[in-house]
This record gives structure tokens, sequence and C-alpha cells, in this order.
């Protein structure tokens, strides 16, 4: 079978799947459909594709504006387990897919240079506004193909190797260590946090990844007036917000320059512009240094302009764009899982005092890979509030989907967060589970769910898939990591008021006053 085949292959199978793939047999309804036998592509089920349109999806619309999960589970309820969305306002076709059968079959065939649907304002912005800095570059953020490939195959080796982030384990313990006194001061007469407490874990994720980029503290820790890190933090936020409204939805900017177009437009100025001061510093400080500093102890931006210094600029600049929501986003959900479940808390904090037998033990990065129980909270964490609804492929081969044709070139949409809330993958999906992540399966089944593994391994991506994997997921989880784990060495923390809601840009956070309850716990 085409699945069982598919789950074994290696990740990067390239182009030498190219001509088996055209002729690929999948089961559908218990019959094998070859290309030549599949339904033609124009006959995909979806809004629009037999004339009209759906207006739910429209301004004004029920669907309008919420959350990319609730429009794919309508479209999921209304269409089936795959959907053509037909070209509009210079969008093309997207396919929606709802079958971790056709993700893997998707993925497994993408190619060396995976592409996927991007960020057009940005794209737009950096050709046009700052062509002096882009160049033919313009970032992993928005290329595609072979310049995608070039900058990744540079930065691959600095972003993705566990020694060049183990560097930065007592970095960012630092950072956490005086967010930590800063939450401190912050608290109440009840021991509470302020309600804008999600702006302290930007300002945090904001430090943190400076440190990182940057190779150098920013001092945005605490918010002052005229803080320009603060300022950026904002402006991360805003730019998330308009990427939503201008790409991830309808919209005419393309024929017409809307105000949210120029509302994008002044929020990118005002990014790179803090972002450029922020890099050009930092280089001059790299490049003024009289002693060079061991390879291995070199940082992440050093490592860089060694390597490319048009590509070490791009990398920081897109390093501060994307690490800020992203990694802020995966640390209040998990904050918030913990604060909801008091005996998973509990668990997590026995695991932690075998590393930390005082609050003031400092981490290593050794001691970061004996948290299992950690590990598994964050995974559990990604799964039941996810940070992105899922990623995308354009094929690079035509291949037979669900019966249906679906030819090279085709935008393909895999909504693995809709999947990772269903009992059909995940057993008492809606509940937060750490143990179902353990290796020793007794923990799952002594609370009465099934081990992760049981389910279909595309189920579960929330950092993407082979070689277009977040470049910075590593230092995501380290950041995460650290944050909790000092958070819940120090404190009890609890949630005393209604749950939170997730509110939706590019990227799905929680929203609303964050007043957690944190209570001393002895040293």
């Amino acid at each position: 079978m085409l699945r069982q085949y598919l789950l074994r292959a290696p990740r990067n199978i390239g182009q030498a799947f190219a001509t088996q793939a055209k002729r690929a047999e999948q089961q559908v309804d218990g019959e094998e459909v070859s290309w030549e036998n599949a339904r033609p592509y124009l006959e995909l089920p979806g809004p629009g594709t037999k004339g009209g349109v759906d207006w739910n999806l429209m301004p004004g619309g029920k669907l309008f504006g919420k959350p990319f999960v609730e429009v794919h589970r309508y479209f999921y309820e209304t269409y089936g387990i795959i959907v053509r969305i037909p070209s509009f306002l210079k969008k093309p076709d997207f396919v929606l897919l709802y079958d971790p059968d056709s993700f893997a079959k998707v993925l497994r065939t993408e190619g060396p240079w995976p592409v996927r649907f991007g960020l057009e304002s940005l794209n737009y912005y950096r050709r046009n506004r700052y062509p002096q800095i882009y160049k033919d570059n313009g970032g992993l953020l928005v290329e595609d193909s072979e310049p995608w490939g070039k900058m990744r195959s540079i930065v691959n080796p600095v972003m993705m190797q566990p020694k060049v982030v183990s560097l930065y384990v007592s970095r960012i313990d630092e950072v956490t260590r005086d967010f930590v006194e800063v939450t401190r001061r912050s608290l109440d007469e009840n021991s509470e946090t302020p309600a804008d407490y999600g702006d302290y874990i930007q300002r945090w994720a904001l430090e943190s990844i400076g440190d990182i980029a940057l190779d150098t503290r920013l001092g945005v820790l605490e918010k002052r007036a005229g803080n320009k890190g603060d300022t950026l933090a904002k402006l991360v936020e805003n730019f998330f917000r308009l990427s939503f409204k201008l790409d991830g939805q309808p919209h005419i900017w393309k024929y017409i320059k809307t105000p949210a177009f120029y509302q994008m437009m002044k929020t990118l100025d005002g990014m790179t512009e803090i972002t450029l001061e922020y890099v050009e510093a930092a280089v001059k400080r790299i490049q003024d240094q009289t002693i060079s500093k061991p390879v291995e102890q070199q940082s992440v931006l050093e490592k860089l302009l060694k390597a490319d210094k048009q590509t070490a600029v791009i990398m920081a600049m897109d390093m501060l764009i994307v690490g800020i929501d992203t990694t802020s986003s995966q640390t209040k959900a998990l904050l918030f899982l913990l604060a909801k479940h008091p005996e998973k808390q509990e668990k997590l904090r026995e695991e932690l005092r075998t590393i930390l037998p005082t609050k003031d033990t400092l981490l290593t990065a050794d001691k970061m890979k004996h948290l299992p129980y950690l590990r598994a909270c964050m995974k559990e964490s990604n799964r039941v509030i996810p940070v992105v609804v899922g990623t995308s492929r354009q094929t690079n081969q035509d291949l037979v989907l669900n019966g249906y044709q679906i030819p090279k070139g085709t935008h393909c949409a895999m909504a693995t967060q809709l999947l990772m809330k269903d009992d059909r993958y995940y057993g008492r999906s809606a509940e937060f589970i750490p143990e179902r992540w353990l290796k020793d399966e007794s923990k799952a089944k002594a609370e009465g769910c099934p081990h992760a593994k049981q389910t279909h391994p595309f189920v579960y991506l929330p950092f993407g898939f082979g070689t277009r994997t977040c470049i910075g997921r590593r230092f995501a989880e380290l950041e995460t990591a650290i944050f909790i784990t000092r958070l819940v060495r120090e404190f009890d923390i609890s949630w005393h008021y209604e749950d939170l809601k997730v509110r939706s840009t590019l990227v799905d956070t929680l929203d609303g006053s964050m007043k957690f309850r944190l209570k001393e716990l002895p040293n």
C-alpha cells in the first residue's frame, strides 16, 4: 500500500519519486485509483466551484475574520476531507486537506526546495520599499525555490545544530531569572500578575531572541517610555494582525491600496528602522572585537557573518520579527494550561527539583536534557493550543489525493490543528494529558488515553516538516522550556477566572486579562 510505503520513506525523497508518484495508487472507498482513472481537478467540491460565491467567507459573512480553525471546521463539515477554494482577488486556487494520508503524500514528495504560500504583503514591501537591503534575497520568510534553498543551506548549520543552541542555555536562563524578578515586582496585593501580563511575556520573548539574534541584551523586560524594544514588540503584533487581514483573508490591496495596506507599510517601516538599528550596532560591535573567540564559543550572529554578511543581516531581522509572537504565544499557552491543571504542574515541579534543588541553582545544557515530563507538557500544549493552524505546500508533481487529480503546482493547505483536536486521532483530545507523550506507555494507559505514537505521524506537525521545518524551532523550544522551568520552580501558579480565548492572526495566541495568581514557594 502506498500509505505504508510513504510513511517508511526517507524525508528527503526529492525528485527520485517523481515518475512513480504520478502513477501512484491510493485507496478510495476500497478501490485503487490511478492518475488516469482519478476524477478531474475541476470536479473537486468547494465554495464557488460550481458558480457563485460562499458569502459566509466575505466581509459581513459569519466566517469573515474568524479564527482559521473555525473556517477549516466549516469547510470540512460542509464539503468533506478535500476542498477546492477557487482563485479570487489574485490569490491562486487552494486545495484544503483534512486527511493525514494526503498530508503524508504531499509532504513526502515536496522535493529539495519546498514551496509554500508566503507573506505576500511582506514580500511586496521588501521588493519595492527596500531593494537596497534585500536585492535578490528576500529572506526565508518570503523566498521559495533555489533562492530559499541557498539561504537555508547557509543558516542550517548554525540555527539547527544542538551544540549551537546549547551555548544559549545560561544566557536565556539569565534573561528569565531577571524576568522572574520583574514578575515578582509586578504582583498586586492578591499576588496576581497584571492584566497585561501577556505584554510582559512578549517583552521577555524579545529580550531572549535579541540575545540570540544580536548577541546582546536589549533591556526591554520592563516597560519604559521611549523603549524601542517595547515599540518593536507592539509593531510585530500589529504586523501579524495586518498580515492576517491582507494575506490570510480575501482583500483588494493588490488592486487598490487600502487603509490596511498603508498601515502595513507604516508598520513595516517602523519594524525595519528599529531592527536595522539593532542589527547594524551588533555587526559593528562584533567587527570591532580585537580578540576572536574560538569557533565553539561564537554566537549565531558571528557565525552567520563569517558565512555571508547579507544573509546574517536579513536572518537577524527575521528572527526579531518571527521570534516574538510565536514564542510568546507558545509560552502563554503552556503557562495557562499548567495553571488550570495543578496536578500536572506539581508533577512537573517534582521533576524540576531534580535539576534545581534550590531556586538559585543555575541551569546548564546538560540539565535541560533530563526533563521528559517538561517535554511532554510542551508537546501536549502545542497540540491543545497550537500556535499555527497547519502548514502548506505547492505540490511538486502530479498527485492523486482522495481520488482526485491534483496537478503539479497546486497550493495545498493541511489543517493539522483541526485533526489534533479530533478524538479519532487523540483520545480525550479536548483534555491536557502530557502523559500521552511519555516514553513509558503505561503512564498514558493509567490516564485512560491512547499513547501519542498510536496516531498517524502526520497529524502532529507543530513546526512543519522536512527541509522546510521551522528554522528557529530549537531556540523557541529552549526559550519556552527555560521560562516554564523557572516560573514553576519559583511559584505555585493558579487561575481563578474564565478561560482565556484564542485570537487568530497569522498565529494563534491567548487573548484577554492574564491575571495568574503566583504563590511564592520555599527555596
